[in-house]
């Protein structure tokens, strides 16, 4: 993957300015480092710079077909749940409160219904791929639940592989309920 498209990738789901950077020499670590140009290589660390300095490093998987997904994963772990608050914990005292995986992902959901890792579309009913290990088998209970209600669909991934379909083609209130009303 080149570096430019994986930095309006991450921009485009992070809403941050994330440029990725090299280790010059391995054992320098943060003090030999360039801003990366070309592609990202598989099994490579790379220094994640926002906010002003480097926050934490990410590693490349394998495949580069996986990259941005593993990215977003590390972000959500090595980055957002570490933006704690100040605040009245829940036994009476004050301390850093941190946010929960799950309200970090929810952070990146649009305002359309949302339940679990789905959302409602206009064509149906999607999942955020690159959230979920294996979508298949994070899938079946909503299956069920369609064909319990002897709705038709099929399933497809989104050109990039961020999202996993059951494309419904109703109108949208029709999506929206049946999400809604999706219990796991």
């Amino acid at each position: 993957m080149n570096n430019i498209q994986f930095q309006k990738l991450a921009y485009q789901v992070t809403k941050k300015d994330i440029v990725l950077y090299e280790y010059i020499n391995e054992f320098e670590k943060y003090r030999g480092m360039i801003p990366i140009s070309g592609d990202l290589q598989p099994s490579t660390s790379y220094g994640v710079y926002l906010d002003g300095y480097i926050q934490y490093t990410f590693k490349t998987t394998k495949k580069p077909e996986t990259f941005f997904k593993s990215f977003i994963n590390q972000h959500i772990r090595k980055y957002e749940m570490k933006q704690g608050e100040w605040g009245k914990l829940s036994d009476g005292t004050f301390g850093w409160i941190y946010p929960k995986k799950e309200e970090v992902i929810k952070k990146y959901t649009s305002d359309r219904v949302s339940k679990y890792h789905y959302y409602t579309t206009l064509y149906g009913i999607g999942m955020f791929a690159f959230f979920t290990k294996d979508i298949l088998k994070a899938t079946v209970e909503l299956a069920k639940y369609l064909e319990n209600k002897e709705i038709k669909y099929y399933n497809e991934y989104s050109d990039a592989g961020w999202a996993y379909r059951f494309v419904i083609n109703k109108d949208i209130q029709s999506h929206n309920e049946l999400l809604n009303n999706f219990n796991y």
